[in-house]
């Protein structure tokens, strides 16, 4: 965030396009922002994708009504993201376990920040993942069965 702040990294705010729906207020659209990263996580892994979905999330944070809501939401799930985009193999048994983490929190903090907002039935369906998150792991394959790697490990 700070980068984005001091003009070091280029971020743009971004909800999804509609994708997730639509909110009322800045949680709603901080939520929505979350969210839609949420998702981009199950898409793919490797570092140059990782390191766009870091500057991504860290833009959520960008509005000032809400900005130390969403810090504290989403300092944790950024830091292992950046250990999995750091590490060598970020599509590791431990990697994908890493990142099903941070899909979790992001979740988790986009379900808080998103009653009373329009949302989409995907965003439903994402919001429906990880109900048992932090105190039950938050699997990659519970997000989308379709990405999860064919490691004999999962």
């Amino acid at each position: 965030l700070n980068s984005i702040e001091t003009g070091g990294h280029k971020g743009k705010f971004s909800t999804g396009d509609g994708k997730y729906g639509t909110g009322t207020t800045d949680k709603h659209e901080v939520g929505l922002c979350i969210l839609e990263k949420a998702g981009m996580l199950t898409l793919k892994d490797n570092h140059d994708f990782l390191a766009m979905v870091q500057i991504k999330l860290a833009t959520c944070c960008t509005k000032t009504a809400t900005k130390e809501w969403c810090m504290s939401k989403v300092q944790e799930p950024y830091d292992i993201l950046h250990k999995v985009w750091q590490s060598t193999q970020p599509s590791s048994v431990e990697g994908h376990n890493d990142i099903g983490t941070v899909a979790g929190h992001l979740i988790t903090a986009a379900r808080e920040a998103l009653p009373g907002a329009d949302k989409s039935k995907w965003a439903e369906s994402l919001l429906k993942k990880c109900k048992g998150f932090p105190a039950q792991p938050c699997p990659l394959k519970e997000i989308n069965p379709r990405r999860t790697p064919k490691h004999s490990e999962l």
